[in-house]
């Protein structure tokens, strides 16, 4: 009696991975944060297309408004896993308006990755930069670059990954100095040919291959 062979079905997606993926079982997907609108409010994202954008590619925050959180978000409907080391890579400027040696203007970025689920879990330190002293009618050019060790964070359908980024600029006796954090996913409000105007995360997540 001859037995029926049995032939997997393929798989209905193609997917392609690179050497380096292959061996560490991890894939890193890059997300753009962006400020997003709908009919009614604006809200800071994270997405993997760089071709969605608001009409705002930067945002700034005036000195005597204080210090000021975003919150770049992406949620996700499948479970995932992510495992290592997550990075963080944006820019941002200080701007002083005051006359040079009375103002002594700086802008300090802080950002921090978090899962939140049923609650909100920090994933490693926070990483701050700063433009250093500002003094005079002039632009400081920063940009910062932060590395996650996240561990093994399980996700499940519906949970988020945050990026929170807090700005804040100080020390002005000028009203009009002011800082300014760029995301742009599209690079293209580049205040200097020498910096970049994206803000990119990239997440590791683990591969079941």
């Amino acid at each position: 009696m001859t037995l029926p062979q049995k032939f997997r079905k393929s798989p209905s997606a193609s997917v392609q991975y690179s050497f380096t993926d292959w061996t560490q079982r991890v894939g890193k997907l890059r997300l753009y944060g962006v400020l997003g609108e709908d009919s009614s409010s604006t809200k800071y994202i994270l997405t993997p297309d760089t071709l969605i954008f608001g009409s705002a590619k930067s945002t700034n925050r005036a000195q005597s408004a204080g210090s000021i959180q975003m919150d770049f978000e992406i949620a996700f409907t499948n479970p995932a896993t992510i495992s290592g080391l997550a990075t963080a890579a944006f820019s941002f400027q200080g701007t002083s308006a005051a006359s040079p040696g009375s103002d002594n203007f700086t802008v300090v970025v802080t950002a921090g990755l978090y899962h939140v689920s049923d609650s909100t879990t920090q994933l490693d330190s926070d990483i701050s930069e700063t433009t250093g002293t500002i003094n005079g009618t002039e632009t400081k050019y920063k940009q910062l670059l932060a590395e996650y060790d996240v561990g093994t964070v399980r996700i499940k359908a519906g949970d988020i990954i945050r990026l929170r980024v807090t700005m804040a600029p100080s020390g002005s006796s000028n009203s009009t100095s002011n800082g300014t954090l760029h995301h742009d996913p599209l690079n293209t409000d580049a205040s200097s040919n020498t910096i970049s105007t994206r803000l990119i995360v990239s997440l590791p997540f683990k591969l079941d291959i």
